[in-house]
């Protein structure tokens, strides 16, 4: 969904190999908008493994080309350490307690 030239995406349950497919197709999706920002909602994240970290770098690098950026909300403390882990916590900016419309 894009609202204001933002794209938003509520993600659920486990982002990892077996979601490949659907996260390509949802890079797919916000490089075929002029959206400049994406926000994604992580709030229904069970798990994240490299795959989603590999979808959220994709989406920034379309976002940064765009002189955008990415906004994870809701962002869950496993999330917030794989990224911090893989030392990537800086290319995101990051709301709590915030809900996409519906």
């Amino acid at each position: 969904m894009s609202i204001n030239g933002s794209f938003l995406l509520q993600l659920h349950g486990e982002i990892d190999l077996a979601r490949s497919a659907e996260l390509a197709a949802l890079v797919h999706d916000f490089a075929g908008t002029d959206a400049r920002r994406a926000v994604i909602d992580l709030s229904e994240v069970t798990f994240c493994d490299s795959q989603g970290v590999s979808f959220f770098v994709r989406m920034q690098a379309i976002a940064r080309y765009r002189d955008g950026d990415v906004t994870l909300i809701n962002t869950p403390c496993a999330v917030q350490n794989l990224l911090r882990i893989t030392k990537l916590t800086e290319r995101f900016r990051y709301e709590d307690h915030m809900f996409l419309p519906t």
